[in-house]
């Protein structure tokens, strides 16, 4: 992206992304394909030119964690832990450091969670 027109306004730019982006690894086998939309992790998908993350959020009560989900279901990673949002943070923030011309547009949106509970989180990455 660091190659684009500084002038060019964001709805000007066709920006690669992903629909549920977090939904790599579903643990539940019998709905794992109707739920599960990617096959690539986050890092993947951004070494692989996405930049664009469409990410759904719920609250964990027990740890007060925010994980990515579908439907309410959590997603994973490949060491069969939950997907915490901290650690998709984490993954874009490494990215962002190991190539600092490039840009990630996240959104992000939630199930069972307050507007409070996203506002307080900590995102301390």
């Amino acid at each position: 992206m660091s190659k684009l027109d500084p002038n060019l306004k964001l709805n000007q730019i066709h920006i690669p992304g992903t629909h549920d982006s977090g939904t790599f690894a579903i643990n539940l086998v019998a709905i794992k394909r109707f739920v599960e939309t990617q096959n690539l992790y986050i890092t993947e998908q951004l070494e692989n030119g996405i930049r664009y993350l469409d990410i759904t959020v719920s609250f964990e009560d027990i740890g007060d964690e925010i994980y990515i989900s579908h439907n309410f279901i959590p997603c994973f990673t490949r060491k069969n832990h939950k997907l915490y949002l901290r650690y998709v943070l984490n993954d874009c923030m490494k990215f962002l450091m190991d190539h600092p011309y490039e840009t990630i547009v996240t959104h992000i949106s939630r199930e069972n969670v307050d507007r409070d509970t996203i506002t307080d989180y900590n995102f301390d990455c």
